[in-house]
């Protein structure tokens, strides 16, 4: 594409890897934070739900495999590939998920992937997550 004839990108590129990946507060009492080693567990037993299984065909199988998919998600804020957060309780528990990937800076768009543990299903956590992004 010709950079003449375009309009300014809705985000420069290197607004993401020029700063750490922020913690962003939401109503709710959530936090959006970015994913702990300490998260494993929480993060693998949500593909245990056969709702979230039904909608995440990627799915993780170990405790192990978690943790490189969170270096991966370190790896995309880096890269500016993605953004993924873990959506949590002010005091740390995991409620969810809600990432950003596909990022189009030109056109200031991105595609959504998200879960919910089942027992914080129906109080808003994605959609008060969301509304922060």
């Amino acid at each position: 594409m010709d950079r003449a004839l375009s309009t300014p990108p809705a985000m420069a590129t290197g607004c993401l890897a020029g700063a750490p990946q922020p913690v962003l507060p939401a109503t709710g009492g959530l936090l959006l934070r970015p994913w702990e080693r300490e998260d494993a567990a929480a993060y693998l037993s949500a593909y245990q739900d056969e709702e979230t299984r039904r909608w995440h065909t990627h799915r993780p199988s170990t405790e192990a495999q978690v943790q490189e998919w969170f270096a991966g998600y370190r790896r995309d804020w880096e890269r500016e590939k993605g953004c993924h957060w873990a959506v949590a309780r002010d005091g740390g528990q995991v409620l969810g998920r809600m990432a950003l990937r596909g990022l189009d800076f030109d056109d200031g768009v991105a595609n959504v992937a998200y879960w919910v543990l089942p027992a914080a299903r129906g109080a808003g956590v994605a959609s008060h997550a969301l509304a922060v992004l």
